[in-house]
This record gives C-alpha cells, structure tokens and sequence, in this order.
C-alpha cells in the first residue's frame, strides 16, 4: 500500500513538473514574442524621432526665412513712411507757396 502511495505521489510530482515545464516554455515564447513586438515598436519610435527632427529643422529653416522676409518688409515699410511725410512736407510748402503767391493778386 505504502509503494502505491508514493507511486501516486510521484506521478502527480511528474505531471506538476511536466505542466510546469509546459508553462515554462509558454513564458519563454511570450517572452521571445514580447520581445520582438518592442524591438519593432522601438525601431518605429526611433524613425518618429528621426522624422520630427527633420520636420523640426524644416520649420526652423522656413521659420528663419519668414524673419528675413519680415525684417526686409519692415524695411520697406519704414522707408516708405519717410518718403509719404516727405511728400507730405513738400504738399504744405508748395500750399503755403501758393497762398504767399495768391495773396499779392488779391
């Protein structure tokens, strides 16, 4: 009686070991797979870094041409405010000119 208990006993320490071996090599291929999803996810994340950085310098190319752009129409504009009170000055001299001729006719 004593044997067959422990011939028991070892059969179900053996189906333990076996279910626990099985379970082992699930883990290890989840872990394989797991593996291999973020080494995949990993390599995308870096072609996203890559990209925005080009975007990046892009924009800041594109941005520092616009401030150019900018800074030459504020020229432009500045230069052109001078020449309208320019002409602005000349309309009141020539006004005042008129005046001072007309007055005598009068």
């Amino acid at each position: 009686a004593v044997v067959s208990t422990q011939s028991g006993h070892y059969g179900r320490v053996e189906k333990e070991l076996l279910d626990l071996e099985e379970k082992l090599k699930d883990a290890e291929h989840k872990k394989g797979s797991l593996r291999e999803e973020l080494s995949e996810q990993n390599t995308l994340l870096k072609n996203n870094v890559e990209k925005l950085k080009l975007e990046i310098e892009t924009r800041q190319s594109e941005n520092s041409m616009l401030q150019s752009r900018i800074s030459t129409v504020e020229e432009n504009c500045s230069f052109l405010e001078g020449q309208v009170q320019a002409l602005e000055r000349d309309k009141k001299e020539k006004s005042t000119d008129c005046d001072s001729a007309l007055i005598p006719l009068l």
